[in-house]
């Protein structure tokens, strides 16, 4: 994958710029290891005569851009504990349409998003997960997220924990 790819899969909340709802994805889901950095001339193609080849590029990016950039390899390793009893394959896309919804507006205190996700007493979960009410949401890390998630889905005192429970399927699908 190229290096700018690279960064926003294994960035953070230090890294605020390339930190995004799919860092936290992979990170909660995978181990995320960067194995070796290798420059994109070492990939050059010489053609019969032996001269340079022009190499191929993605549609999305200029090929000056790419070149520029290093490949990166990177290793992911499926965590074995993603799935609890709270957050399970059944429920991954309510989790993967949090964190979408919590992205959207990424300078937002948590404790708002959390007012337009769920019923459940926004106060009361962050007192559980431990973050304080001036927490954004580039402050999160993957592991609170996935906590956060968890901690909304044990919700005892409401059937419906999620705002958006009715017409989940039309706007993942």
């Amino acid at each position: 994958m190229n290096e700018t790819d690279c960064q926003k899969v294994m960035a953070n909340p230090q890294n605020r710029n390339l930190y995004q709802a799919l860092s936290v994805l992979w990170q909660v889901a995978c181990e995320v290891k960067l194995l070796h950095t290798e420059p994109w001339s070492s990939f050059d193609r010489h053609a019969q005569g032996g001269q340079l080849g022009k190499p191929e590029c993605r549609a999305s990016e200029p090929l000056e851009q790419q070149t520029q950039q290093n490949l990166c390899f990177v290793q992911f390793t499926p965590r074995r504990n993603l799935f609890t009893q709270n957050l399970t394959p059944v429920n991954y896309d309510v989790f993967f349409h949090m964190l979408k919804q919590c992205f959207l507006k990424r300078n937002a205190k948590l404790i708002h998003q959390l007012h337009s996700l769920s019923p459940v007493d926004a106060e009361v979960i962050l007192k559980k997960i431990r973050q304080k009410g001036t927490t954004k949401i580039t402050d999160m890390y993957p592991a609170d997220f996935k906590r956060l998630f968890e901690t909304i889905e044990r919700s005892k005192d409401y059937s419906c924990k999620w705002l958006y429970d009715d017409f989940m399927e039309d706007v993942i699908v």
